[in-house]
Parts: C-alpha cells; sequence; structure tokens
C-alpha cells in the first residue's frame, strides 16, 4: 500500500475547492471543479431530505454519485459493494472490493467524509425498510412485496444520468467520475501516480496515466526541468 495518503483526512480537497487543469487527453472526461461542489453539496441535501419511500430511488442515485466520485471506483465495483465491505474503523476508512477488473481483490482508501454521506443513507435506507446489514448490497431496487435486490450496472448508469440532468452536466458518462477521482487525486497528492495507480486497481502505469491526462502538460513541465541550469 501507497505511504502518501495523509491527504485524504481533508478529503480531496481539489475536487471541490481547487481548479482543475486543463487536459490534452480526457478534459472532456473530467467534471468541472464548481460541477463537483455542487454535486456533493446537492446530494446531501437530497440524501438527508428524501422521503422514506421504498419507490423512491433518488436518495440512492445520489449516493451512488459521490461514492463514484470519493473512491474512483467502477460502476459495476460500485454496484457489489455490501455494508460488510465499507471499513468504517479502518485509519484511513477504506471501501473493500471483492471482485474487481480481473476479479482481483483491493482495499481502496476514501477520504473521512464519505463516511458522512455513506451514515445518513443508511439512515435514509433503514427508514425505507432496505435491511443494511453487512452482507445486504448498499445499492438496492426496490421489488413490491420481495427483499430489494442489487442493481444492474444499467440501472446505476441511467440514476447517475439522472442526476447529471439535474445539475446540467452535458456530455459526461457514469465513468467520468472515475476520471475526476483520478485527476483531483493526482494533484492532491502532490502527483503521486503510484498512489492513483494502486487506487484505481491499473496493472500499469501507462492506463493511469491516460486517465488522467499525463501525457499532456506534465511531460512538457518536466522536459523544461531537465538538465535545468546545465550548460
Amino acid at each position: 500500500m501507497p505511504k502518501n495518503h495523509e491527504f485524504l483526512e481533508g478529503g480531496f480537497s481539489c475536487l471541490t475547492r481547487a481548479e482543475l487543469p486543463e487536459l490534452d487527453i480526457s478534459s472532456e472526461k473530467v467534471i468541472p471543479a464548481d460541477k463537483v461542489s455542487k454535486l456533493l453539496s446537492g446530494a446531501m441535501r437530497i440524501i438527508k431530505r428524501c422521503p422514506k419511500m421504498k419507490k423512491e430511488n433518488k436518495a440512492r442515485d445520489a449516493m451512488l454519485v459521490v461514492a463514484g466520485l470519493l473512491s474512483g471506483l467502477r460502476v459495476s465495483e460500485l454496484i457489489a459493494l455490501r455494508w460488510g465491505d465499507v471499513a468504517m474503523n479502518h485509519n484511513p476508512p477504506r471501501l473493500i472490493v471483492q471482485k474487481g477488473k480481473g476479479g482481483k481483490y483491493r482495499e481502496v482508501l476514501v477520504p473521512y467524509w464519505l463516511l458522512d454521506f455513506l451514515s445518513a443513507y443508511r439512515r435514509w435506507a433503514w427508514g425505507a425498510g432496505w435491511a443494511c446489514v453487512d452482507g445486504e448490497y448498499i445499492f438496492c431496487s426496490p421489488r413490491s412485496g420481495k427483499k430489494p435486490s442489487p442493481i444492474k450496472k444499467r440501472t446505476a448508469q441511467f440514476a447517475i444520468a439522472r442526476m447529471y440532468k439535474r445539475y446540467d452536466l452535458a456530455g459526461f458518462s457514469a465513468h467520468s467520475l472515475r476520471h475526476t477521482f483520478a485527476t483531483g487525486l493526482y494533484r492532491a497528492s502532490g502527483k503521486d501516480l503510484q498512489l492513483v495507480q494502486w487506487q484505481l486497481g491499473h496493472d500499469e502505469a501507462r492506463t493511469t496515466c491516460i486517465y488522467i491526462g499525463l501525457l499532456g502538460e506534465d511531460v512538457v513541465e518536466s522536459l523544461q526541468k531537465l538538465h535545468k541550469g546545465r550548460k
């Protein structure tokens, strides 16, 4: 596990307070910082105020977006999460991916304030009649007279799209949450590529470079510093 994770204590501040850079490769996939801030604050309002009804999915949709923004998990990994995969007592807290891409297990560090969202969402889910115990899925679809079932990937993508529409975000996909997380984490960690690669679960650093647009401005910056001051 990479050691450089102290920044997690303050959350990914760059996602909400710092201007994201222009990227050569993936800029169209990164949600602007001001929109991220609105998504996060709006999501908390929705989760807290949403009626506790079994057929009301706005709180679930909001929580999906928040979890994606603050963990960088793939949609398939998000919908596979169970309450027992939330390791709240660790320092820092983490989400446990039991079977990620290629069936791989990994633990993803998350900011402490993601727990605030999850706690509020859990209260809503209990009120909606969902069993929020370790073996149950976090993101469910209500079924009349039956136990809620885990949502499908397509359902999650539509849910995220509804949240985007609510905040006038056009041209972004569910996968944009992962790109936004990766770019924000890279900046917040002082450009720690290894950490971002580990968090995203990438086997190759090159894949991570493409996610964060590293082949653009950072290469130019490095070349300018190469042998600087030498004759």
